[in-house]
């Protein structure tokens, strides 16, 4: 392992686990009004901020969706206890295409938890928010 880092170093020096397959996908969970009409894609979409690093973390949380899936769980289960909330979903490949590391971060609150890692700019965020699809689209 490189850097200490529990995952081995991907081509950014990020931590990046090459388990986790570019057609993996990435379920972000979007907060309640973190989503826009684009009338340049035609739909509603999330806005950027459902791609902002955690405030004192270079990374933003992820649910590997076939993870979920695989343990018998609905996609509605990532929502449970987050009223308000959509889902939403990248691939692995869109993150890393945009210098991001994806590992696999099980905890206490899901086994299927992930991690994007790296620095996300206005720009990557919003890139990362155009290629995104609904798993479970606004209330």
């Amino acid at each position: 392992m490189t850097n200490g880092a529990p995952y081995p170093t991907g081509p950014h020096g990020l931590p990046d686990d090459p388990e986790i397959s570019d057609e993996t996908a990435l379920w972000r969970r979007v907060f309640p009004g973190w989503w826009i009409t684009d009338e340049n894609q035609g739909r509603v979409r999330p806005t950027s901020k459902a791609f902002q690093n955690y405030p004192d973390k270079p990374c933003l949380s992820i649910l590997i969706g076939e993870m979920v899936t695989a343990r018998g769980d609905e996609p509605s289960t990532a929502l449970e206890g987050f009223d308000g909330y959509a889902l939403a979903a990248i691939t692995a490949g869109l993150a890393r295409t945009h210098n991001q590391g994806v590992v696999h971060d099980p905890n206490d609150e899901d086994a299927a938890h992930g991690l994007v890692y790296g620095h996300k700019t206005d720009s990557i965020r919003s890139r990362l928010a155009k290629g995104s699809v609904w798993v479970i689209p606004p209330p």
